[in-house]
């Protein structure tokens, strides 16, 4: 119990109920601020170590500071990751290892080998401020660079700072930890919706909730319009899940950026002696602690996986349905290029949650027979959301079909009129003939590839793929490590982010606040691993 009751847990508590006092009304917004300050004392005075994963836990439940009452969607974490940043700088002596740098002999070989994906991620910022000379609102542009800037400080803190397996472990259970929570509130959620009507479902999901968590602007934007409901019917609604998070998007795709630490975790607790595991030499399980798992641990894990899994498929967003074929080549291509039993014995553990979300999809489809928002019951005559929903992801008149088709095609003509520096990053309305204020309710290209392409050129996207393909190389490379650990990190993060990936294809979502913070967080810890073996 004294164990429980430590100084990171207690922030923690006392953040998830203040956070939670706000959403649902009982305090008021203010009490952000008291929040705000409790985390930043925490992260001041204590290790940098608990303020990492302090950070991990609680991405989904930082919320917006009510600084004015015409400026209130400025959110807890961009001074959090600053304040990390600048407690890592000076006390990791940063401009002291700068230094001594540079008076390396070819001391441009030893950075090229060694920090390829910050070379690439500068950069993608030097190319977005060459951007700005295009930007029909420069301001916007220049906003959004601070934005992406701000989460980069996690990602350079944490690739920096992970020196040990343990640590990485801890990382992962804390990233766990909070998108738990989540996909308990999204199962309430689900279940509200068949005791509630839609007016009282929007007043409290929308004019109290997402008010405290994103402040007054987004507020009324998903009150006129969002994602949260699948209306195939007319007049028949089914709810898409979306938890805490903006909306039915991007719930899932932060789900399945926890999927690979909960995998990673559940196929280690199965594995925790390391006799069948290589044949080249064995490996150090570094037995330790923080490393034991116990048995109600480990099905914990396993009903945590499965219910993560059924909130993927809850938030009905066909491009995550689809996209599930991209792991599945993903995990064929890893099993087709290795030869050690061990790593076949993960692969095909990989591949069976991808079957597991395909198996609950089909038994959990009955679900959207019961009536929600109180409504009328189904006839026998009416299809099912679900199967509904399904069939049109190949319906190219389907009227969000027909949406997506013209917002690509308006953006590739975008492309090719202004194929170097675009349009300016953060104008991409400009591409929609759009107001710029516009981005923050949502306006992209619904494709995360093309939308880069369309506001800073061909250049930034070819350079946002090499980053991402140095961190699909360091999945590879530690799959391949002698740490049983490492090696199954590697493996479930490869996989589960060619899903993540392929559904940007039809989304821009990436870039939310909070799963773009996450997917840093992911990168930096993945990009250290390299290290570690």
């Amino acid at each position: 119990m004294k164990r429980f009751f430590n100084p990171l847990n207690i922030v923690f508590l006392c953040q998830l109920f203040g956070v939670f006092l706000i959403a649902f009304g009982w305090a008021p917004r203010e009490l952000a601020l008291f929040i705000a300050g409790l985390l930043l004392i925490f992260i001041i005075f204590w290790p940098l170590s608990e303020s990492l994963l302090l950070v991990a836990r609680s991405i989904p439940f930082f919320i917006a500071l009510p600084l004015t009452d015409s400026f209130d969607s400025f959110n807890t974490w961009r001074l959090i990751t600053l304040v990390v940043f600048i407690k890592w700088f000076l006390q990791e002596r940063v401009l002291e290892r700068i230094f001594s740098f540079f008076r390396r002999k070819k001391f441009w070989l030893y950075f090229w080998q060694r920090y390829q994906a910050e070379f690439w991620l500068f950069l993608f910022f030097f190319i977005s401020f060459l951007s700005l000379i295009s930007a029909l609102d420069p301001v916007a542009g220049l906003k959004r660079i601070i934005y992406f800037l701000n989460i980069s400080f996690l990602f350079v803190v944490v690739k920096d700072f992970i020196r040990t397996e343990n640590y990485l472990f801890r990382i992962l259970k804390n990233i766990i930890l909070g998108g738990s929570l989540i996909i308990f509130i999204g199962l309430a959620q689900f279940v509200s919706a068949y005791f509630m009507s839609i007016n009282d479902f929007l007043n409290f999901w929308a004019g109290q909730v997402s008010l405290g968590f994103y402040g007054t602007n987004w507020s009324k934007i998903v009150i006129r319009a969002n994602t949260w409901f699948a209306y195939s019917f007319g007049s028949f609604l089914n709810l898409r899940l979306f938890s805490t998070m903006t909306s039915s998007h991007t719930f899932p795709l932060y789900l399945l950026m926890v999927a690979p630490c909960l995998l990673t975790l559940l196929l280690f607790s199965q594995k925790v002696h390391p006799h069948i595991f290589c044949d080249r030499r064995k490996c150090d399980t570094q037995k330790k602690s923080d490393w034991k798992i116990n048995k109600k641990e480990k099905i914990g894990f396993l009903i945590l996986l499965i219910l993560l899994l059924e909130c993927v498929f809850l938030s009905c967003t066909r491009g995550i349905w689809v996209s599930i074929i991209f792991s599945f080549l993903a995990a064929g291509y890893l099993f087709w290029q290795t030869k050690e039993k061990f790593e076949k014995w993960i692969i095909k553990r990989i591949v069976f949650s991808l079957i597991l979300f395909l198996l609950l999809f089909s038994l959990s489809i009955p679900l959207f027979k019961i009536p929600q928002f109180k409504q009328k019951h189904l006839t026998q005559t009416e299809e099912l959301v679900i199967l509904k929903r399904l069939k049109s992801t190949l319906d190219l008149q389907e009227k969000s079909n027909r949406g997506r088709i013209f917002i690509w095609e308006k953006t590739l003509n975008s492309i090719f009129q202004h194929p170097w520096l675009g349009v300016g990053i953060g104008n991409f309305p400009v591409v929609l003939n759009q107001e710029i204020k516009l981005a923050k309710a949502g306006s992209s290209a619904h494709n995360l590839y093309l939308h880069i392409a369309a506001e800073i050129g061909l250049l930034g996207l070819v350079v946002f793929l090499l980053f991402l393909k140095e961190i699909l190389q360091a999945c590879r490379q530690i799959f391949q490590s002698n740490s049983l650990f490492l090696k199954i990190f590697g493996g479930t993060t490869f996989v589960y982010f060619f899903w993540i990936l392929g559904y940007n294809l039809t989304d821009a979502a990436m870039f939310d606040g909070r799963v773009f913070l996450l997917f840093m967080l992911l990168s930096g810890c993945l990009l250290a691993s390299r290290e570690l073996d």
